[in-house]
């Protein structure tokens, strides 16, 4: 993947995350963009929804921003 794509996941990744009210609903939001979140004592990793392959991180403090 390139440093653009994986800059591109996480992005959209942020994005969905200040718009979802709840983590459930953050994860239900990328999983319809073929996406899943895991959480790891690091931040989340954004992996593939099929294939589990990680893709992008998120550390902790940013994953939890939210704007509202």
């Amino acid at each position: 993947m390139t440093a653009q794509g994986v800059a591109d996941i996480r992005e959209l990744a942020l994005r969905e995350r200040r718009m979802a009210l709840s983590d459930r609903e953050w994860s239900h939001r990328l999983m319809g963009y073929g996406y899943r979140v895991i959480k790891t004592e690091a931040g989340a990793v954004i992996c593939g929804f099929r294939d589990d392959e990680p893709l992008c991180t998120l550390p902790a403090e940013r994953e939890a921003e939210k704007i509202h």
